[in-house]
C-alpha cells in the first residue's frame, strides 16, 4: 500500500527501494522500519513510499488518516526553526573548521524541517537576512541562500528533487570557508572548488548539485570564478544558488558593511545582475519578490509603519504605501523609504 511518510510506523516493511539522489538506494525493499530509517527518509524529502499490509511482526497495519496524522505534525513558528538550523550549521561549522568532513545525513536534517514550511513562509525566504546574529554570520547566510535557492528553484518550474538540491548546495556551497578562515588563508577565489570537493566525498549528493556548489560564483558574461564560465556552460541550479547568494550578501549585515533594505538590493540586482545572471532567473527572483512582498507590513524610515499596495519592477525600491494611521496613499521616495519588513 501505499503511504505518507508521515503514516509509517516502526515494524512497516519497504515493498520497493527508497531512491532519493542517486541509483543507490536509501533504504532497500524488505526492510522492516525503524523510527531512525523513517526520519532518514524524511531528510531526502521523499513523501509517499510502498509498505506491505503486515508489518514486520505480523501484525495487520492500518495507517492513520494522512490528513489526521499531518495534523499532528504542524510546524512550530518559522524563526523558531529557522534558529535550530543556525544553531545545527553553527555545529557543522565548528567541525569543518578543525578539519572534519561533510555528513550528508546532518545536512539534510538541518534542512528538513525548513523546506517542508517553504511555501507556508514565503515572505520569510526574503526577510531572513533580519534575523542576523553577526557572530554567527556564516550560518545564517548558509541557511538563508538554503532557503531562498530552494524557493526560486521552485517556482523557476524545477523539479522537487531539483529544489531540494538547490537547498543543499546552498547550505553547503561555501563549506570549505570554514577551514581557510582558520587557517589565515585568503583563498576566497578557490573555495567553490574545495567545497565542491568536501561535498562530493562526502558522497550521496548527486552531480547537479555538485555542479551548483562549484559554479555558484560562475557569471553568464565570464567574469566570475573559478573556472570563468560563460553562458551555456553554466547549470541552472547554479544560477539559481548564485541569485540567492547574491541576495543575501547584498541584504544582510556584514561584520564590516551596513546592510541594506531588501528592496534596495533588489533594485541593485535588477542593474548589477544584467549580463552575470540569466534573464529567466533574474525574472523569477524579480516576479516572487513582487509577489511576496505586495500587502506586506514595512516600517519606514520615520518610524511610521505601512502596507505595500503597489511594485512596480522599474522603481522597485520605491513602492506605493498605504500609512496604517491615517490611511493615506504613498509613493515612497529617497527621502522617505522603507526601513524594514515587520
Amino acid at each position: 500500500m501505499r503511504i505518507h511518510i508521515n503514516q509509517a510506523v516502526p515494524g512497516c516493511v519497504l515493498v520497493n527501494d527508497v531512491f532519493a539522489v542517486n541509483e543507490t538506494p536509501v533504504v532497500r525493499k524488505q526492510t522492516a522500519l525503524t523510527e531512525q530509517l523513517v526520519e532518514i527518509i524524511k531528510q531526502f524529502l521523499i513523501e509517499y513510499i510502498e509498505v506491505k499490509p503486515v508489518l514486520v511482526n505480523g501484525d495487520p497495519f492500518s495507517p492513520v488518516k494522512e490528513a489526521e496524522v499531518n495534523s499532528r505534525h504542524q510546524q512550530p513558528e518559522f524563526e523558531d526553526i529557522y534558529d535550530t538550523a543556525v544553531e545545527a550549521h553553527e555545529a557543522m561549522w565548528r567541525s569543518w573548521k578543525a578539519g572534519g568532513a561533510i555528513e550528508m545525513t546532518k545536512a539534510r536534517a538541518v534542512l528538513a524541517p525548513l523546506l517542508e514550511s517553504l511555501e507556508e513562509h514565503a515572505s520569510s525566504v526574503f526577510t531572513s537576512y533580519q534575523f542576523i546574529d553577526q557572530e554567527k554570520y556564516d550560518s545564517h547566510h548558509a541557511i538563508a541562500v538554503a532557503l531562498l535557492a530552494a524557493f526560486l528553484a521552485k517556482k523557476h518550474g524545477c523539479s522537487r528533487k531539483e529544489w531540494a538540491g538547490a537547498a543543499l548546495a546552498g547550505l553547503l556551497c561555501d563549506a570549505s570557508l570554514a577551514r581557510n578562515s582558520a587557517s589565515g588563508q585568503s583563498e576566497a577565489d578557490k573555495h567553490p572548488i574545495q567545497s565542491y570537493q568536501m561535498a562530493k566525498a562526502a558522497g550521496t549528493v548527486s552531480d547537479e548539485v555538485l555542479l551548483a556548489i562549484l559554479q555558484h560564483h560562475e557569471r553568464e558574461d565570464g567574469s566570475g570564478y573559478p573556472l570563468k564560465m560563460k553562458s551555456g556552460k553554466i547549470y541552472v541550479l547554479s544560477s539559481l544558488v548564485a541569485a540567492a547568494d547574491m541576495y543575501h550578501a547584498m541584504a544582510g549585515e556584514r561584520l564590516n558593511s551596513e546592510g541594506k533594505s531588501a528592496f534596495h538590493v533588489m533594485q541593485e540586482l535588477a542593474v548589477h545582475s544584467f549580463g552575470k545572471l540569466p534573464p529567466a532567473v533574474i525574472e523569477t527572483l524579480t516576479e516572487q519578490f513582487i509577489t511576496v512582498m505586495t500587502g506586506k507590513k514595512v516600517q519606514l524610515a520615520d518610524g511610521r509603519t505601512a502596507s505595500i499596495v503597489h511594485l512596480d519592477r522599474r522603481e522597485i525600491e520605491y513602492p506605493l504605501v498605504q500609512l496604517d494611521k491615517d490611511k493615506e496613499v504613498v509613493q515612497l521616495n529617497e527621502t522617505l523609504a522603507i526601513h524594514h519588513v515587520l
